[in-house]
């Protein structure tokens, strides 16, 4: 009866009754969907074998990949990011928050003139299921910033892959000149050395929200001197550090 339903949210889907994914990847069976939502419940201490994200996820995505405007995973184990980008070519807005990654896909492309404007990344786990921090592998993070060059938003949470070199490697493909919101919190390997020599300090970066929270190598120092340059270039710049 809703066969044409375009925006599909799944919300509480227990993954030890769904452990092979079958009534999961169902939902491809959808013909118009554009966005979709998904929230586990499960809990990552269990060492259970979890064939979710191989036999329920990857279906929709190879069949409605390329039609994908919105996606928001929560509690994903073993999610293939190399994947997910290469398959979303309209991706406009991914919402990635408390998942486990897989490397399994790290050789791949995303299109060229990639339409994702929103990304957010939170990879600290709920505290009820235990502390993680697994982190998008370096290669794949890489090749995601690198190829978003219509990114006007992006968030990224607890992510020890954040790095200088990740960044800046990024950056040699990307300016980043649709950037408006920059939030990064908790992120400790990465360095305000490498955000200002990569879009902080860049005039065709349209900047208008920057916040540093927690992470550790981005100092009040740090803070006070970018705070100085907007001031002294007029920028109209909301900068916060905590």
């Amino acid at each position: 009866m809703v066969s044409d339903a375009a925006d599909i949210h799944l919300y509480d889907i227990d993954v030890h009754e769904e452990s092979h994914g079958q009534g999961l990847s169902m939902v491809k069976d959808f013909n118009n969907i554009t966005k979709l939502t998904l929230d586990m419940r499960q809990d990552f201490k269990t060492t259970n074998q979890d064939f979710t994200f191989e036999l329920g996820i990857t279906p929709i995505l190879l069949n409605h990949g390329s039609n994908l405007t919105f996606i928001m995973f929560t509690y994903v184990r073993d999610l293939d990011l190399g994947l997910l980008a290469s398959s979303c070519s309209s991706l406009q807005q991914l919402k990635l928050q408390y998942n486990i990654y897989s490397n399994v896909t790290s050789k791949f492309e995303v299109v060229p003139n990639w339409p994702l404007k929103n990304l957010v990344i939170l990879c600290c786990s709920h505290p009820g299921t235990g502390v993680f921090f697994n982190s998008p592998d370096e290669t794949v993070f890489k090749k995601i910033l690198a190829g978003a060059t219509n990114l006007e938003s992006f968030v990224v949470s607890y992510c020890s892959t954040f790095t200088d070199k990740v960044f800046t490697d990024a950056c040699q493909f990307n300016p980043f000149t649709n950037l408006t919101d920059f939030m990064i919190t908790n992120c400790k390997n990465i360095t305000m050395k490498a955000l200002e020599g990569t879009v902080l300090m860049k005039n065709d970066v349209p900047l208008k929200n920057v916040l540093f929270f927690g992470c550790d190598q981005i100092t009040l120092t740090d803070f006070t001197r970018y705070q100085r340059y907007i001031e002294t270039n007029h920028y109209k710049v909301q900068v916060q550090w905590q």
